[in-house]
């Protein structure tokens, strides 16, 4: 992934379930955003649990949030991902999984997406 022109977040390699929070936290800061786990060597699945769960921001506060993955934890990511994107979506926040090779930026800031 290029270096992104919006604010970002980038995942430690090990996300263990203290990382996993930190994240959750993180996503949570005002303003849209990119969380780049590229990085990541693996994908928990409890990162979109945790994130559906602790998400309390109100809406409007994160317009839009973007998580982005290394192909291969992509695939699975887009699966596990689903329900906690219309969590987000009832309470004003879209969230969407992109790959590194994606213009995230453009979606970021209120764009459409594109291939790199």
């Amino acid at each position: 992934m290029r270096e992104p022109i919006v604010p970002f977040v980038i995942a430690p390699a090990d996300l263990t379930p203290h990382h996993v929070q930190m994240m959750v936290e993180a996503a949570q800061a005002a303003g849209n955003k990119l969380i780049d786990f590229s990085n990541a060597r693996s994908l928990p699945r409890e990162l979109f649990d945790v994130l559906e769960r602790r998400w309390r921001v109100p809406g409007g506060y994160v317009r839009r949030l973007a998580f982005v993955f290394a192909f291969q934890h992509y695939v699975v990511a887009r699966q596990l991902s689903k329900s906690a994107e219309v969590s987000l979506a009832k309470r004003g926040t879209a969230l969407r999984v992109f790959y590194s090779a994606q213009a995230v930026d453009a979606w970021v800031c209120g764009g459409a997406v594109a291939d790199d």
